[in-house]
């Protein structure tokens, strides 16, 4: 599998001030995609020409690190443009702007179009709140054209009648009855090491 900041987000990336990184950039298109629907914490966005940084800060550690309120004094590296650059995160409240920044649609437009050709789906700590009308939407409305969908996986610590709703809610959005559950990411992994 290949992996790329270059385009591994779903959008052509570019990482903020590494020349290491941009000697050593994979030339191949990725094959694996990392679709950040909400933005990212690691980006940083220039209003003025669209383009889309990534950065890895590390502490004298060597541990990432996010960088520090004085992200927005950061400037674009494209020439003749210099403008500064803003945080792309879309916060979790009720009413989100996905329109705010111009390439998440399409980001979500790829994220529905994969989960239509999905033949397996891994839902790992998310129980589709109802205030969440989009993400809702995007895994109906892919649902409905998805003919491949062999198997779901859960992985969530709900126990109970919260764990009992969760699982409807699943079996409705994926309009299947059987669905695997694990209640740790660690239960997932040892079933899956043992038929390895």
């Amino acid at each position: 599998m290949v992996w790329s900041i270059r385009d591994g987000y779903g959008i052509f990336c570019q990482q903020l001030n590494s020349v290491q990184e941009k000697n050593t950039l994979r030339k191949e298109n990725s094959s694996v995609k990392l679709l950040k629907l909400h933005g990212s914490l690691n980006w940083l966005y220039c209003p003025s020409c669209g383009q889309l940084y990534t950065y890895e800060h590390s502490d004298p550690q060597g541990n990432s690190v996010i960088i520090n309120g004085m992200a927005n004094m950061v400037k674009c590296a494209t020439e003749h443009c210099c403008h500064r650059l803003s945080r792309v995160i879309i916060p979790p409240t009720l009413m989100k702007n996905y329109q705010s920044i111009p390439f998440i649609p399409e980001l979500w437009r790829q994220a529905r179009e994969a989960l239509t050709r999905a033949r397996e789906i891994i839902v790992i700590g998310y129980s589709f709140p109802t205030t969440d009308f989009r993400s809702n939407w995007m895994f109906r409305k892919a649902m409905v054209h998805n003919d491949a969908l062999e198997k779901v996986v859960i992985i969530d610590a709900a126990e109970g009648y919260q764990l009992e709703t969760l699982l409807a809610k699943h079996r409705s959005i994926f309009r299947m009855q059987e669905l695997k559950f694990y209640p740790s990411i660690s239960k997932y992994t040892e079933e899956l090491n043992s038929l390895s």
